[in-house]
């Protein structure tokens, strides 16, 4: 008989997934490896062959949080075209994110507070701080876009708002974690509406 031939990269996301239950429901403290192990169905020893620590797993799941955030928001933008669209699009990937996972959302929380204590500090600190650069250069690039067609006014701060834009995200999934009746999505583009129109270049005249 042949061994059995095994996926580990689909064992590894499948672990993954298990894990990011677990840690969504309990935290990273009330989790145990055991009881990922019995999520996913497999001996806690398998845990060991792919994650060297909880830890390690524990970021895994903020990875994988993260990178399916970003492909999702890479694949819708490229239907786009101008400016304003990428911007309204790349907030809409992220609201329905935050809608569709919010049950994962204590996740990313809980690595923001591991990254100002805590042994992983720098761990999670760094990766922390090239998302959000990630996001910013982004949005930045965005912005500039807009302002060489044209369809953007040249005399704004393009860095100030995107800073300012990437809190706004970070504010959505915050509040919306403690309190499920806001309306992310109305709110997020009523709030991109009056945004979108103090960067047109036809207010600047007069």
């Amino acid at each position: 008989m042949c061994p059995k031939i095994v996926d580990k990269k689909l064992k590894r996301q499948q672990l993954v997934k298990a894990a990011v239950g677990v840690f969504s429901e309990r935290g990273f403290k009330g989790t145990s490896m055991e009881e990922v192990s019995l999520r996913a169905g497999i001996g806690k020893g398998t845990i060991y062959e792919y994650f060297g620590s909880k830890e390690d797993l524990f970021y895994a799941c903020f990875d994988w949080f993260m990178k399916m955030t970003i492909d999702q928001a890479a694949e819708a933008l490229k239907e786009c075209t101008g400016s304003e669209e990428k911007l309204r699009t790349a907030a809409r990937v992220w609201t329905e994110v935050v809608i569709r996972y919010i049950d994962f959302c204590p996740i990313p929380l809980e690595v923001w507070a591991m990254a100002s204590t805590g042994s992983d500090n720098e761990r999670f600190s760094t990766s922390l701080k090239e998302m959000y650069a990630s996001f910013r250069t982004s949005i930045e690039e965005m912005l500039r876009e807009g302002q060489a067609s044209g369809e953007f006014r040249r005399d704004m701060d393009v860095t100030a708002i995107a800073i300012m834009l990437v809190s706004a995200f970070d504010g959505v999934l915050l509040q919306s974690l403690f309190d499920r009746s806001i309306h992310i999505s109305s709110y997020m583009n009523s709030f991109l509406d009056v945004l979108v129109r103090g960067m047109k270049p036809d207010l600047c005249k007069g």
